[in-house]
């Protein structure tokens, strides 16, 4: 190992050290490149690979004019069930809101595509009741907790069903609701969009 990949490893240790001690909260912006390098007598373009490595790790991310903050966490604990999601799902409000508002937060649903020629996946087929790859509605949302992402979501339906529902329309509302989950390795544009590690794991919850 070279001294400068050694430096830069120091650098990206102590750095994730006072991160993970609350030195640096979340939402909190990291030293400038400049000072960095004072800081650990280096050069900034080692300061700078020192925090990519932070990036892909997910510990930071970069804000156009505010610089490398602490990545924030904003999170939502899902505690209703049964009677409470079905009375809050009467209402008209999604219960991720709702359990997001409850606890103080603000969350909202975006709508990334919606399609009613997406092919249904293999493992989605024999639960809509239809053949591998024939044509289905598809809903893609983004999931935000106080302006930070939190999920992508993928909602399938058969068109027949979904045919003058909310479902096929272009709004957040009335997604399907999954009911298993299993995990894999995030994509490249869903490492982009959530902001976290390249091939890091993510949640499937088929619907």
């Amino acid at each position: 190992m070279t001294d400068r990949a050694a430096k830069l490893r120091v650098i990206a240790e102590d750095l994730r050290k006072e991160i993970r001690a609350g030195a640096f909260p979340p939402g909190e912006k990291l030293p400038s490149e400049r000072q960095l390098a004072e800081r650990f007598d280096t050069t900034r373009a080692t300061v700078r690979k020192a925090v990519a490595l932070l990036r892909a790790e997910g510990l930071v991310v970069s804000r156009q004019g505010a610089g490398v903050i602490v990545r924030p966490h904003p999170q939502v604990r899902m505690l209703g069930a049964g009677a409470n999601y079905r009375a809050r799902r009467a209402t008209g409000v999604s219960h991720y809101n709702a359990e997001a508002a409850a606890q103080g937060k603000r969350a909202a649903q975006h709508i990334r595509d919606v399609t009613d020629e997406a092919p249904a996946p293999p493992e989605m087929a024999d639960r809509l009741g239809v053949k591998a790859g024939a044509a289905v509605v598809a809903r893609r949302l983004f999931f935000t907790v106080e302006e930070e992402p939190t999920q992508l979501v993928d909602g399938y339906c058969a068109r027949d069903l979904a045919a003058g529902t909310p479902i096929s329309a272009r709004s957040a509302g009335g997604s399907p609701s999954p009911s298993r989950t299993s995990a894999s390795a995030c994509r490249p544009e869903e490492s982009d969009t959530l902001a976290v590690p390249a091939r890091g794991p993510r949640g499937r919850l088929p619907s």
